[in-house]
């Protein structure tokens, strides 16, 4: 391992996002600039996310690439990357699930990278709550949470 790239996020939002478009994350990101074009950079992330919403997925993207994107769909099904960890459960409005994703990219360039998670919407318009449950009562019982990114350049 040549260097160590990592970030926690503590942003706090609520995305309306619409089908087929896809949004950053709050601020979670990291910049890497590999030492070699023969490196690879492996990418470890853990969102925290909330509410009810179906047809979401998380992806890493370099820059404005995305990666990690399935290519096995047919027919009216969609190709996603990681499956956003939410759903329609009880009590799932008071509740912040985690999803945890790993890739391994091959940049090919000793350029500044930046690496960031997005979420994306496969299906109709849904609101994703980043860092908090989908219920925002001021109480004990709703947390707030931090999600992280860690880059990793492994030589090659």
């Amino acid at each position: 391992i040549l260097q160590v790239v990592s970030a926690s996020d503590t942003t706090v939002a609520s995305y309306s996002i619409g089908a087929n478009s896809n949004q950053k994350l709050g601020s979670l990101e990291v910049s890497i600039t590999p030492k070699a074009t023969s490196s690879k950079i492996l990418l470890l992330a853990t969102v925290q996310t909330g509410g009810r919403g179906r047809y979401n997925s998380l992806n890493f993207y370099r820059d404005s690439t995305v990666l990690g994107m399935s290519d096995q769909a047919s027919g009216s099904r969609t190709n996603a990357g990681s499956y956003l960890n939410i759903g329609d459960f009880t009590d799932i409005t008071y509740q912040v699930m985690t999803t945890n994703m790993h890739l391994l990219d091959t940049p090919s360039s000793t350029s500044a990278i930046t690496y960031s998670v997005h979420v994306t919407r496969r299906h109709s318009t849904d609101t994703v709550y980043y860092n908090r449950p989908e219920n925002n009562t001021d109480a004990a019982y709703i947390v707030r949470t931090r999600s992280h990114i860690t880059a990793m350049e492994i030589g090659g």
